[in-house]
């Protein structure tokens, strides 16, 4: 009998039991399909690493002879070297005219590799013009086993055959360096050839400056700095870094990392909404069927029993959510690992059927349903027969606001008071509503917000930022008056700039992170120090460092904290004090006065780049083409194209993501529609009788509810900016943050949205009151 009653009780209200499934279901769609692709990541990652014998530690030089390297071996804990020679030279292919950039490395036998293995399609490095390229860049220049490469170092032209592409464990992530944000796969490459080829291109036979090193078990990182640092200062020491501060493995961390908190945290949400909606549908229930609860009691059915059926609402809605879930979320975990596919280089990564997850999608939306139900039914205890058999007493009315404010009749009509009325007289209700529309409001705002966001994070970087055209990056420091002077010489230029940058490690107590210092020039124009919230540039300062929000964060630390600057160019660690924090959103900045920085590092006013404003970009770039001095040449309009057209595919996401939104605002608020009209049943049925038309009841319920909507958009306006700051809290946003600032049209994609999900409750409350058997309504608690 029980069971029959709770299939009608469902049946009745399945529309808000719809709406609760499917707000169960988003939540745990959204962490099926993020656990999965982060699973999917982690478990190719961890399986690449080993295979293919993935270095714990990276070194880089000036310069050391090869023979010397054995003598790290007797470094307590080090288990295996290998020396490599590393350089990055420009090069051509028959399909662009861009300027391409590849990271060369020595290598002559594939099988034979002890550290960091490649995984090639095609042949192995046989003959000294023999070149293996990454698959990414391959791919991206339409290459095939045969085409030429060209070459260019120190003056001279080299041709090379392509023989095959190549995934590396040392670059599933592929940037330039620390400064870039997002993969260049056209732009930049990884290149493998001969070492007769290398020793030709460099004249450095017999010297490495690339060392791998992988430890002893039980050995960390920290246990061989310190040995490692004095046996290779003397040689010019770049870098001495651990696996987990590797650029390609850090990035891919920090993205599994974001996931993972990502995939725990927003789904919840959506499971709490659930659970507070299925807690005031089944107190309402609960109110409703008083009478047959006593008569059941009266029966002999005891409270376990009774408390048993309601929790089977719960229970069974958040069952199908959790199947349903599951099910959607597996489904968009493909396009998932697809779209990381597309940024990390692992081969093998699909996503995983595993029940694992089905388990806990039916545990977390069963769970989070009884929660709901139980909160809502737990009174159901405290009724004893005679007392559930009478219908609840009214509540005393303690505190009428409307009856002080006597100026209100005199503004709104009788209908509008009593929505008023029944706004400050059911305090509880109200609020529902109110949080309803709010966090409704909020998601929709910030979901229509991420497009713009992104478009705004990339312009405000090549507008406010990186004013320059084109940007040169020098092989070795040049002296700063010179290279400049240099560029100035150069047709076509109407400004030149220099930068100096080095990287370093800031330390803060027990945090350390790896960033690149920029020296810049006092009154610099063409590089900014641009705060994108305060859209305020500051001057490089002379005394201390300004850091970004990012790199502070990482840090922990704050305006007017003291940290320290660790560097192979210096003998130990100085301190130096943070005299301001901006916010950027795209990578981490550390700025400094150029003469400043030089001093600082024994460097003296030096450029490591040139920022060039000019008019013709062409001729700059053909004219640097053969340039000994420079190794990158970079173009600032054919970047920000680039991030564009990488970005674009994922437009089709955020108008998925706004979609999800409307829907979720449209469940959330026709819930709190549809609870507030049954529980108000009686009340409009009596207006009904009095003489009241359908409108004019509709009419006292849409007012209150366009008051209650006003006030939770305001509070929606400063809790979208606080989702913000969750989202960015979730992430590590040492490489990239959303801004701080809203759009306005972000807030009105909101507002529409709302809007539009409360005028279809609206709707649909007006065509059931139109229904309501007003005989029946009246003697429903009789």
């Amino acid at each position: 009998m029980l069971f029959k009653k709770a299939v009608r009780s469902i049946w009745a209200n399945k529309k808000a039991y719809l709406a609760c499934v499917v707000l169960i279901l988003i939540g745990i769609m959204m962490y099926t399909a993020l656990s999965i692709a982060s699973e999917s990541l982690e478990i190719s990652k961890v399986k690449y690493y080993k295979e293919y014998n993935m270095a714990d530690v990276f070194v880089k030089l000036e310069d050391m002879p090869t023979s010397l390297v054995l003598g790290l071996y007797d470094i307590k804990g080090i288990k295996e070297v290998v020396p490599r020679y590393v350089v990055e030279a420009r090069a051509e292919t028959d399909d662009t005219e861009e300027i391409i950039v590849l990271r060369l490395i020595a290598l002559d036998n594939v099988e034979e590799m002890r550290m960091n293995k490649i995984l090639i399609e095609g042949e192995p490095l046989l003959n000294p013009e023999d070149l293996i390229v990454n698959s990414n860049f391959f791919a991206a220049h339409n290459l095939a086993y045969g085409d030429t490469v060209s070459l260019f170092l120190n003056g001279r032209e080299y041709v090379c055959h392509v023989v095959a592409s190549s995934l590396s464990p040392e670059y599933v992530y592929i940037v330039k360096n620390a400064m870039e944000m997002l993969p260049d796969v056209s732009g930049f490459g990884i290149g493998y050839i001969t070492a007769e080829m290398m020793n030709s291109m460099t004249g450095k036979a017999g010297y490495t400056n690339d060392i791998l090193i992988t430890l002893e078990e039980g050995y960390t990182f920290e246990d061989v700095k310190i040995d490692l640092e004095d046996a290779l200062d003397p040689y010019g020491l770049k870098e001495l870094i651990a696996r987990k501060d590797q650029l390609s493995h850090s990035m891919l961390q920090m993205e599994l990392d974001s996931i993972k908190s990502v995939s725990l945290s927003i789904p919840m949400v959506f499971v709490l909404l659930a659970i507070i909606v299925l807690y005031l549908m089944l107190k309402r229930v609960i109110e409703q069927e008083r009478t047959q609860i006593g008569t059941l009691k009266a029966f002999g059915y005891s409270n376990p029993q009774i408390l048993l059926h309601y929790l089977s609402y719960g229970g069974v809605t958040g069952f199908v959510g959790g199947i349903f879930g599951w099910l959607f979320g597996y489904l968009m975990s493909g396009p998932y690992v697809v779209m990381y596919s597309q940024f990390f280089n692992l081969p093998n990564m699909a996503a995983s059927f595993n029940l694992r997850y089905l388990v806990i999608s039916i545990l977390i939306g069963t769970i989070g349903g009884i929660l709901g139900a139980f909160a809502g039914a737990i009174k159901v205890l405290g009724l004893n027969p005679a007392e559930a058999m009478r219908p609840e007493s009214p509540k005393e009315v303690k505190f009428d606001l409307v009856g002080k404010m006597k100026w209100l009749t005199y503004l709104l009509t009788s209908r509008g008071n009593m929505a008023l009325r029944n706004i400050t007289r059911n305090l509880v209700r109200s609020s529902f509503i109110v949080v309803g529309i709010m966090f409704s409001f909020s998601l929709l705002a910030f979901v229509g917000s991420i497009s713009s966001m992104i478009d705004k994070m990339i312009y405000s970087q090549f507008t406010d930022i990186q004013k320059y055209d084109v940007k040169i990056t020098l092989n070795s420091p040049l002296d700063y008056t010179s290279a400049v002077e240099t560029v100035y010489a150069i047709e076509g230029v109407g400004r030149a700039e220099g930068l100096l940058e080095i990287p370093v490690e800031l330390v803060n107590k027990h945090i350390r992170s790896g960033i690149v210092m920029t020296g810049i020039e006092e009154n610099a124009e063409l590089y900014r120090i641009f705060d994108t919230n305060r859209k305020i540039a500051y001057s490089p300062p002379t005394q201390g460092i300004i850091l970004t929000n990012g790199i502070a964060d990482k840090l922990k630390v704050k305006t007017g904290d003291t940290i320290f600057i660790s560097s192979s160019l210096i003998e130990k660690e100085i301190p130096i004090k943070i005299v301001r924090v901006i916010e950027q959103n795209l990578g981490s900045g550390c700025y400094m006065e150029i003469q400043t920085l030089g001093d600082l590092f024994n460097q003296g006013v030096t450029a490591t780049s040139i920022l060039v404003e000019t008019g013709d970009i062409a001729y700059l770039k053909d004219y640097l083409k053969n340039s000994a001095n420079a190794m990158y040449i970079e173009d600032s309009s054919t970047t920000l194209k680039k991030y564009q057209e990488m970005m674009g595919p994922y437009e089709s996401l955020y108008f998925f993501l706004e979609v999800m939104g409307m829907f979720v605002a449209f469940a959330i608020i026709y819930n709190t529609s549809t609870i507030s009209l049954s529980e108000r049943k009686r009340e409009y049925a009596t207006l009904r009788v009095i003489g009241l038309s359908v409108n004019e009841v509709c009419e006292i319920m849409n007012f209150e509810y366009w008051i209650l909507s006003v006030i939770a958009i305001l509070l929606g306006i400063p809790f979208t900016s606080l989702l913000n700051q969750s989202v960015n809290l979730m992430v590590d946003t040492s490489m990239y943050s959303m801004p701080s600032t809203i759009q306005i049209s972000a807030y009105l994609v909101g507002a529409i949205g709302c809007i539009s999900a409360i005028m279809l409750s609206n709707l649909s409350a007006k065509k059931n009151i139109r229904k309501f058997d007003m005989v029946e309504v009246l003697k429903e608690r009789e």
